[in-house]
């Protein structure tokens, strides 16, 4: 038996199945376009906490396109992260990265349960016996059951000395080991003003005026390298001495009488090069972080950031102060030498497509930076800090709240000892 179909209803099918497709392609595109240029969409997940919805679609809608093709590819992203955090690099910027990175990831943290206010080492060495006494233990496992810190830690963010063999023990395997380091001259500027390297002036310190305390520091440099050693800094004795030559090189494993042998200053280089997935420089620290997104299969969200512990002023040195210090730090210099060139080699592989990426990120960091922002900046201890907008998403906290805040939530969530107000 024939079924007839009248011509209204034919019309009519035609039309539905125009509007459907039409609908779908719709709801389709607006997925690609949107979902790379909003920030909430990464935030869904995240304990069930809703970002705030702060960023517009961009205008660039092939680069966005472009963008998700990438992101569907077989990588997964690096969870397991030693950073050996150096001194005035813009380290603890980097820091902060990591740490929401971890936080909103729910992994687990290498801290100091001693340090409650940062969780960092600094020169205390990593044996089997300090990492019972001071590790706090990794999330869901009790205080003191050692046999389940093993290998069950995600991430090391904080100052501390490497030590490969130690950091094998605790960490996770697979874990990639990164670092950030700085052009020698700024480094030790920037170390001279924070850790007041002019207290090894003593009593003559009145009579040296404040533009020549860099200059009369050099000019006998061993001397008062020397009066470092037998000052207190933070309750221990002598520590300036370490953060006042070469201490780059030194958070990265080569010990003190060896700043003058070239030879092994050069094989260690070598050996942190083969050791170290990725060496950032402060210098470039946009371009350090892109290289890093694409290593980790990490996704541009997870690399915004706001700057902190950035100083207001810097003091303008001539020539000459500049080569004493690269003298003076000679093996920071060819440190930081040896992996200036080799981040150009990673901005060369990584294709054609780097300024444009780069562009894109900056554009995001821009947008982020106004959005979660409450749009002041507060001057603390000649330094620029910034608050979140009022009533802002997690993710805007998170991105910009200061240093302690963001390592308060972490440390609390793994401390089992609850020493600090859990953040609700």
């Amino acid at each position: 038996m024939a079924v007839v179909i009248s011509l209204p209803k034919i019309r009519w099918l035609r039309l539905s199945f125009i509007f459907t497709g039409a609908l779908t392609f719709y709801m389709v595109y607006t997925a690609v376009v949107w979902g790379k240029g909003r920030i909430d969409s990464y935030m869904l997940t995240w304990n069930g906490v809703k970002g705030a919805d702060f960023l517009t679609p961009s205008t660039n809608h092939r680069h966005i396109q472009q963008q998700l093709a990438e992101n569907v590819k077989t990588c997964s992203p690096r969870n397991q992260i030693v950073f050996i955090k150096t001194h005035k690099t813009a380290s603890t910027t980097l820091q902060t990265i990591i740490n929401r990175f971890g936080f909103f990831y729910n992994l687990s943290f290498v801290f100091n349960k001693n340090y409650i206010n940062n969780g960092h080492f600094y020169f205390i060495p990593l044996t089997p016996r300090n990492q019972k006494r001071l590790f706090l233990p990794p999330l869901n496992v009790r205080l003191g059951d050692y046999s389940n810190y093993s290998n069950n830690f995600d991430i090391m963010a904080v100052h501390v000395r490497y030590n490969r063999v130690e950091m094998e023990k605790f960490m996770k395997k697979h874990t990639k080991y990164i670092s950030i380091i700085r052009d020698p001259v700024a480094q030790w500027e920037s170390a001279f003003d924070f850790f007041k390297f002019q207290d090894a002036f003593g009593s003559a310190l009145s009579r040296i005026p404040e533009d020549k305390w860099i200059e009369t520091f050099l000019d006998n440099s061993s001397f008062h390298l020397e009066s470092l050693k037998h000052l207190w800094y933070e309750n221990v004795l002598g520590l300036r001495w370490y953060y006042a030559q070469n201490s780059q090189i030194y958070d990265l494993g080569l010990d003190s009488t060896s700043f003058h042998d070239d030879v092994v200053i050069n094989g260690t280089v070598k050996r942190l090069e083969q050791e170290f997935d990725l060496i950032l420089l402060a210098e470039y620290f946009d371009e350090s972080l892109l290289i890093l997104k694409k290593q980790f299969c990490w996704k541009y969200e997870d690399i915004l950031y706001f700057p902190k512990n950035k100083r207001l002023t810097r003091r303008q040195l001539s020539d000459h102060v500049q080569m004493k210090i690269r003298n003076l730090n000679r093996a920071d210099w060819l440190l930081y030498s040896h992996f200036n060139r080799t981040l150009w080699e990673k901005v060369k592989s990584y294709g054609p497509k780097f300024d444009e990426d780069l562009n894109y990120f900056r554009h995001l960091n821009h947008r982020i930076f106004h959005e979660c922002g409450n749009g002041n900046a507060t001057r603390f201890y000649k330094r620029v800090e910034y608050t979140p907008r009022r009533n802002s998403s997690l993710f805007c906290q998170t991105i910009a709240e200061d240093k302690q805040s963001l390592f308060r939530r972490v440390f609390n969530r793994q401390n089992p000892m609850k020493i600090y107000h859990v953040y609700k």
